[in-house]
């Protein structure tokens, strides 16, 4: 359900974890303030030569920011690659009460696995029909 205006729209706040299932295991629902309307979920790897990490976080973000956390655009990400590191930043917002509860961040290969398969069983059953 969407959030109406004047409404709270409420998200999954998590602390900054090591993994997605630390964060997840430690979220609570946060009513978000008025300017606030997008739930977000963000995950940063980072590492240099002799430091490796990466940390994940979840909460409330205003609507507008979303477009650019999608891009990496995020501040944590500019300041560690300021510093030299490489950094992959991924972000996903949505807009829905708790629809950041689950993993957002993952993308389901299914879609690519059937229009494979949807391509290329035809074309085996004309090769298998030519053949006999």
């Amino acid at each position: 359900m969407l959030s109406l205006p004047g409404n709270f729209l409420q998200c999954y706040d998590c602390p900054v974890s090591k993994s997605i299932e630390d964060c997840q295991s430690q979220q609570t629902l946060i009513n978000c303030s008025d300017a606030t309307r997008a739930c977000f979920q963000t995950s940063i790897k980072y590492d240099n030569s002799s430091y490796k990490r990466e940390s994940h976080d979840s909460g409330c973000v205003d609507k507008s920011q979303c477009d650019r956390y999608k891009k990496g655009d995020i501040g944590d990400c500019n300041d560690l690659k300021t510093l030299g590191f490489t950094v992959e930043c991924l972000s996903e917002c949505c807009h829905e009460d708790g629809c950041n509860k689950e993993n957002l961040l993952v993308k389901s290969k299914c879609p690519a696995f059937v229009i494979s398969v949807t391509i290329l069983l035809p074309s085996l059953l004309l090769v298998l029909v030519n053949i006999y």
